[in-house]
């Protein structure tokens, strides 16, 4: 495998790992009586080129750079688990789904005894935010497409997270805070975008201006330079 190949799947693996982390894996034992069925409830996903977000809290953030728009969004409200009904009203709801929202567990959407419902679909205004409607309180599998047209060069859509709505909000260790929800939720899943130039090398000097003369028969190089994901 060469240097670049390498430094390539380095590069993907940490964009794997950071969509998990955007994605927001959150604690489990927030006191679910205290959701209000009644309060508004948003989800917006948010995709952009670059950004250093925090690990996700469901918070707005900012320093991202580069919105990608015309990205579209789909998510579905798991309702089951091994064939038993996801009920984020209980304590048991919770701890059904806490394996998977902190990566213990990998959720495999077509497990056997696995149900998904529709929830809705939303895409990428030009902000690089897809804004879903109203969606009932329930633990979601949210998946992306390619936008079209692809004008920021993605390469591959962010891997699908899960999130819940709402989110239970969280103090400065991560830890959840008993009774306090987040009802406007905020992703940041990462794709991957890479942009590529090719420019003709000139015998002799990169300006051809200077160059000596290039005709039919003449050997020359054409370099290709590519912004490799952070």
């Amino acid at each position: 495998m060469s240097k670049f190949t390498k430094r390539v799947s380095a590069s993907l693996g940490a964009l794997a790992i950071a969509a998990i982390a955007l994605a927001g894996a959150t604690p489990a034992n927030a006191a679910p009586a205290n959701i209000d069925p009644s309060e508004a409830r948003s989800l917006t996903v948010h995709a952009f080129e670059n950004g250093a977000g925090t690990a996700g809290d469901g918070s707005a953030q900012t320093g991202f750079t580069g919105p990608i728009e015309g990205m579209p969004f789909t998510a579905q409200r798991v309702t089951q688990l091994g064939g038993q009904a996801i009920d984020l009203n209980t304590t048991e709801g919770w701890d059904r789904i806490a394996p998977y929202l902190s990566g213990a567990s990998t959720f495999d959407p077509a497990a056997a005894g696995t149900t998904l419902v529709a929830g809705g679909t939303a895409t990428s205004n030009t902000a690089g935010a897809a804004e879903f409607g109203l969606l009932p309180v329930g633990l979601y599998w949210v998946t992306a497409a390619l936008p079209n047209p692809n004008t920021n060069h993605v390469t591959a859509v962010p891997k699908p997270f899960l999130v819940t709505l709402p989110m239970p909000m969280t103090d400065a260790t991560g830890a959840a805070v008993p009774g306090e929800w987040r009802y406007d939720v905020h992703a940041y899943p990462k794709p991957t975008t890479i942009s590529a130039v090719k420019r003709l090398q000139y015998v002799n000097s990169t300006d051809p201006a200077t160059t000596t003369h290039v005709g039919l028969g003449s050997l020359v190089d054409w370099h290709i330079d590519l912004a490799l994901p952070v």
